[in-house]
């Protein structure tokens, strides 16, 4: 019996995000689906993450147990055969029998992208939240700064998600400007349910002035859902890479 160790992207357009749920369409039933019949055996693979609807993946890790003889580096092939063009294994190896690619996760790196002018281009609909209105960089960048560190980030968390604890630790989040995209990129050990999506928004509001620095801080020291900025849309969030 081998341990298997997948690195994917995904585009989560079509799908209910990764995760199994009843009477949906997931990345992880796919999955299932199409390595069983690749390999010829019963697979149920472990993802790094839940993703939520929409949100698309460039390095995602998942690993499942098999006896197939097929060589492991040699499993992308049928694998990708038999996967919909909007899943594609990237590579394939052996990994040690205890690596789990959740619980052996060390952090991961997330992208949000703005589409900033007037006009969304089709060709960039899935994957960017079109935003045309006027940002001020360098103030969503100090507010920024708010988001790092080792504490409570309730206030960043759908209201009604059941966790044990909402203390996270988040490495760094950076605003980045190129050409008409502004991308902000969240590093940190784990994250709450749309976690991400609220960060990002928090800050486009405080870059158009509805919201400043001083009532953010307020709200995230309080834990004050409300008092920060709506969930953005899902289709601008890509999981870029799963560090272990």
């Amino acid at each position: 019996m081998k341990n298997i160790k997948l690195l994917i992207d995904f585009d989560g357009t079509n799908y209910s995000g990764f995760q199994a749920q009843e009477n949906a369409h997931t990345v992880e039933d796919t999955l299932n689906a199409s390595i069983s019949k690749a390999l010829g055996e019963d697979i149920k693979v472990i993802g790094c993450s839940r993703t939520d609807k929409g949100v698309s993946a460039r390095g995602f890790v998942l690993n499942f147990k098999t006896e197939s003889v097929c060589p492991v580096e040699k499993m992308i092939y049928p694998i990708n055969d038999k996967l919909p063009e909007d899943i594609r294994v990237l590579k394939s190896e052996e990994a040690p029998d205890d690596f789990h690619a959740r619980f052996s996760s060390k952090g991961k790196y997330y992208r949000y992208t703005l589409e900033h002018r007037k006009f969304g281009r089709a060709t960039d609909r899935h994957f960017a939240y079109n935003f045309p209105y006027k940002l001020d960089l360098d103030l969503m960048r100090e507010a920024a700064k708010h988001m790092v560190g080792e504490k409570d980030y309730r206030a960043f968390m759908a209201i009604g998600s059941d966790v044990d604890t909402t203390v996270r630790t988040i490495h760094s989040v950076d605003i980045i400007k190129d050409g008409d995209f502004v991308y902000i990129d969240v590093k940190g050990r784990s994250f709450l349910y749309n976690m991400v999506r609220i960060m990002a928004g928090t800050l486009v509001f405080v870059g158009t002035g509805i919201l400043d620095i001083g009532e953010m801080t307020r709200a995230i020291d309080e834990g004050d859902r409300k008092g920060l900025a709506p969930t953005l849309p899902a289709k601008g969030l890509v999981l870029e890479e799963v560090y272990y």
